[in-house]
């Protein structure tokens, strides 16, 4: 009888040591699945990271092409000649639409010496969708807008 009671505890003790290890092992693979959510939220898949580079790059095109409208206007009322800086078109033209979304830098700006054409580029992720427009082109990751011949 008294080999059977020690038979016993000995069974109680192993069952209670893998009842703690089975535990243990449920408790971990549950925080481990917990937390998956949370870091597949921090760290973007790569189709969301292209969507959100794309997303960039059509936000930088169409800034572009409204200072381009801009740099026209201003020249329509200033003797056919574009102005020096893009600050000149401020506040017609936000900081926000004169600088690269992402990274603040302004776009480059560089008008003629004469005043009568000018280039506006900026950096791009990857190509534009639908190629340049006429009036632009795209090169090693640069797209620059370019003036039309003035009348």
């Amino acid at each position: 009888m008294l080999d059977e009671q020690a038979e016993k505890r000995k069974l109680l003790a192993m069952l209670g040591k893998v009842a703690a290890w089975v535990f243990g092992v449920v408790f971990v693979l549950w925080a481990v699945l917990a937390m998956l959510p949370y870091y597949f939220a921090s760290h973007p898949t790569t189709s969301q990271r292209l969507a959100h580079q794309k997303a960039l790059d059509a936000l930088r095109v169409a800034n572009l092409q409204e200072i381009r409208v801009r740099l026209y206007i201003y020249s329509s009322t200033h003797a056919a000649t574009f102005p020096p800086s893009l600050d000149t078109l401020v506040p017609a033209l936000s900081k926000a639409t004169s600088a690269d979304p992402e990274t603040g830098v302004p776009f480059v700006y560089k008008p003629a010496p004469d005043g009568k054409s000018f280039i506006l580029c900026a950096k791009l992720d990857g190509a534009p969708d639908g190629g340049p427009s006429t009036d632009a082109t795209f090169s090693g990751g640069t797209y620059c807008v370019v003036s039309m011949t003035q009348h």
